[in-house]
């Protein structure tokens, strides 16, 4: 296997991971959420005491100066929400843990250059609560997307490992669709005594306006046979650490460019609405033309030319933000191309040029199919077939993916509710479709997706119509514009 091939396959299991896996387990609760504001309020009130390290006779004549009224804050309501942990913040204290995290492999790109270039914004506060010590060690964020960096001891006698997390950020609940953690470690497992590093990464709404206030709420599952399949919470324990990230830790650094351009590819139109640049990514947000005849999934392998000083640069593709895989867009019209980071900032007379558009005409997002006959009958190219029926209502679908070694290629997705032959709607039962991909060596990937119709599907009046949500269908025609300020 070649390391473009090797790169295809680990871009479709991040992806699949990514979209699926990463979704938390379970939802903190609102009683949580209230013993959190309270918690804050002492939080605030703690940094304002304690926050500054002094030598211990200054520090003793502080506190018998302060007792009167740490006393009357130890039976404030606040305090009830942390009565049996410890909140410590450490001022001006500079960024000092890339080492714990800079061997990581890191499924975001944005995350590895942010570690690496010095982007962290430290933060440095921690809790010590219910039997576990989490420290949010640094975090940065660049508007579009929010990296934490932060650790957990384990001081219970139980292994755990993750079964939720969340981010408040500003106020504003951060979306779990496209949430991702990675380890620092080979297993997600904590063990008794042990201490793991872990990075969160999520997207941001580009219509939101971030204050400096968050909020990481966590909850941890034993990993027993009996926990991990138990409805209740009794082997699960949750806390929740207020902290603060500034917004704005890298707004010199940004720039914003509006060029309001059109981009054509095969008839399509395309428009360019705004660049970003920051030194975590660049964002191009696009929006594809309602009167287009066919449903635009993403651009194939976008770029960015252009020069900075005299001298040629390229800014390359790293991934898309879409409705699919996020919640920042509602609605399938709207993306954003995320590229390199440019070194200096905006490109002199910039272009966007991609190789192609992944596209299917409006009229053929669907895809029809006889399971008695084990017959596709409609989809929208001749490279779909049915092959395998592994048990009553449960078929495996083949696809031949075509100039799938491209950078940006991707897997089929359908909709959870098919149609039978007399229009009445059923559910896909059972676990969802899944894929596997395995490589012929020429350009091609035969990517395996599995559909679970149920055991009754074969009575229904066939054939039965599935929905597309997304379908590689590569329409490979060169294309650019010129995202310069003049004409």
């Amino acid at each position: 296997m070649n390391g473009k091939e090797e790169r295809l396959l680990q871009q479709d299991a991040s992806e699949i991971n990514q979209l699926a896996e990463a979704q938390p387990e379970m939802k903190i609760y609102e009683a949580m959420r209230k013993g959190v504001n309270q918690g804050k309020v002492r939080y605030r009130k703690r940094r304002y005491l304690l926050g500054i390290t002094l030598s211990v006779a200054a520090a003793a004549a502080i506190m018998l100066f302060a007792l009167p009224f740490l006393q009357e804050r130890m039976e404030s309501p606040a305090a009830n929400a942390f009565q049996d942990g410890y909140m410590e913040v450490t001022f001006d204290k500079n960024w000092s843990d890339s080492a714990k995290f800079s061997t990581a492999s890191f499924s975001d790109v944005s995350l590895q250059s942010a570690v690496k270039n010095g982007l962290i914004q430290p933060v440095y506060t921690s809790i010590v609560q219910k039997g576990f010590r989490v420290e949010m060690m640094g975090g940065v964020t660049d508007g579009r997307r929010v990296l934490l960096l932060y650790s957990v001891k384990n001081m219970t006698e139980q292994t755990v490992k993750h079964a939720n997390f969340a981010l408040n950020y500003g106020g504003h609940a951060v979306s779990d669709t496209g949430a991702s953690l990675d380890i620092t470690a080979e297993d997600n497992n904590i063990l008794p005594g042990q201490t793991a590093y872990f990075a969160y990464s999520s997207y941001l709404s580009p219509s939101e306006d971030y204050s400096k206030d968050a909020r990481y709420d966590l909850t941890f599952t034993e990993i027993s046979p009996q926990a991990l399949t138990a409805s209740s919470n009794k082997y699960r324990t949750s806390l929740s650490l207020p902290f603060e990230l500034d917004p704005y830790w890298l707004k010199t650094t940004k720039e914003v460019y509006d060029p309001q351009r059109t981009l054509t590819v095969a008839g399509q139109n395309i428009q360019v609405s705004q660049v970003l640049y920051t030194p975590l990514n660049t964002y191009v947000d696009v929006e594809y033309d309602g009167s287009n005849d066919y449903n635009i999934f993403q651009l194939i392998e976008p770029s960015l030319v252009g020069t900075t000083k005299g001298n040629r640069k390229t800014l390359n593709y790293r991934r898309s933000i879409t409705s699919l895989n996020t919640d920042v867009y509602t609605g399938e019209a709207k993306a954003t191309v995320v590229l390199d980071p440019s070194p200096v900032g905006e490109l002199d007379a910039a272009r966007l040029q991609v190789a192609g558009i992944a596209a299917v005409p409006k009229d053929q997002m669907q895809i029809v199919v006889d399971i008695n006959k084990l017959e596709v009958l409609e989809a929208p190219d001749s490279l779909l077939t049915v092959s395998t029926k592994t048990e009553e209502g449960r078929l495996s679908f083949e696809h031949r993916r075509e100039h799938a070694l491209m950078e940006n290629s991707f897997s089929m997705r359908l909709k959870n509710t098919y149609t039978d032959a007399a229009g009445k709607e059923h559910t896909q039962e059972g676990d969802t479709a899944s894929s596997s991909q395995s490589n012929s060596g020429n350009d091609t990937v035969y990517e395996e997706l599995t559909y679970n119709f149920g055991p009754n599907a074969g009575r229904y009046p066939q054939p039965l119509t599935i929905e597309i949500e997304r379908y590689w269908n590569p329409v490979l025609e060169q294309g650019g514009v010129d995202l310069s300020a003049e004409e």
